[in-house]
């Protein structure tokens, strides 16, 4: 063979089709079939990827690749050898911008082709595998804090609340709801032969229903409350020193439209919008602008942050 001939055929070798590797196998881990993780199954499988659905997560086998329940993270975890899995990446999901997730998809495929990590030491393997099941399960109750705005009511004038709420869900979107009012900026006001000065307490209990997954991302819901608001009104007579201090109870019923924006897993900010209406229990002898700021409607604007647990 001539010295041409034998470097045709070394370069022939060495460009050459190389015969091709098993593809890897991969558990996709999901609580149920979803859009995201079909999507995510499909990237795997164009990026070479062998994908078993549904596998138990922290399998000895396979590196996995975990779906949080509301579609909001992804978590890559690696197997070791001698050692358990172990969390490389934990990747937020955008399920609104179709762009943010490819990259995601693609983020994922890139952790799970890179060598495998060196395992970690016990106690740290311990706090990432607690807070990986803290991120994954559904929350058991929210516990929220917002400013309110009431801008209608008989006092005829804005008043502001601290509104903390209660959410406890029972299935299906729909959530037991409890709140509470406490005033921040009162009324004031004056007539012919007093200064009035007014604050309102509030206590309710009710539903809540999402208007769309409670995956998503927006949320929507309506809600519906019933329950009581004390008026605390301090009356001082223009004519002399003497004042009043007394409470107001009435029975309330309400009206809630409003939206939830998922900012990160369990951790929602919310505004809404409460219309209501309140009956007086008891007249009794309470001055025209006591009867007319306690049974009266009213409407609220509310503007917080939900902290699932």
């Amino acid at each position: 063979m001539t010295g041409a001939a034998l470097l045709a055929a070394t370069v022939a070798a060495l460009l050459g089709t190389p015969a091709q590797a098993a593809p890897v196998a991969i558990a996709l881990v999901s609580a149920s079939p979803s859009a995201a993780a079909s999507e995510l199954a499909r990237e795997l499988e164009t990026s070479g990827f062998f994908v078993v659905p549904f596998f138990p997560p922290g399998s000895a086998s396979y590196d996995s690749v975990i779906l949080t329940d509301d579609a909001s993270s992804v978590r890559v975890l690696r197997r070791l050898p001698g050692s358990p899995p172990q969390v490389v990446a934990t990747l937020p999901v955008d399920r609104d911008d179709d762009l943010a997730r490819r990259r995601t998809w693609l983020a994922v495929v890139e952790q799970l082709r890179l060598p495998a990590p060196v395992p970690l030491p016990p106690a740290a393997l311990a706090a990432t595998s607690r807070t990986a099941r803290a991120e994954a399960r559904p929350a058991a109750f929210a516990l929220g804090a917002a400013t309110a705005l009431e801008l209608g009511g008989g006092a005829g004038q804005p008043t502001g609340h601290l509104q903390l709420s209660w959410l406890v869900p029972i299935g299906s979107g729909r959530a037991i709801a409890a709140r509470a009012l406490w005033p921040l900026v009162g009324a004031q006001l004056q007539t012919a032969d007093s200064f009035v000065r007014m604050w309102t307490f509030g206590a309710a209990a009710g539903v809540q229903q999402l208007l769309d997954s409670p995956s998503g991302r927006l949320r929507p819901f309506l809600g519906a409350t019933v329950g009581s608001r004390l008026l605390l009104a301090d009356l001082n007579d223009l004519q002399g020193p003497s004042s009043r201090t007394r409470f107001t109870p009435t029975v309330a019923v309400a009206g809630q439209l409003g939206l939830r924006l998922q900012l990160r897993s369990h951790v929602d900010l919310f505004a809404e919008t409460e219309l209501g209406y309140a009956w007086m229990v008891a007249s009794g002898d309470r001055t025209p602008v006591e009867r007319t700021a306690a049974a009266a409607r009213s409407l609220q604007v509310a503007l917080g942050v939900l902290f699932g647990y």
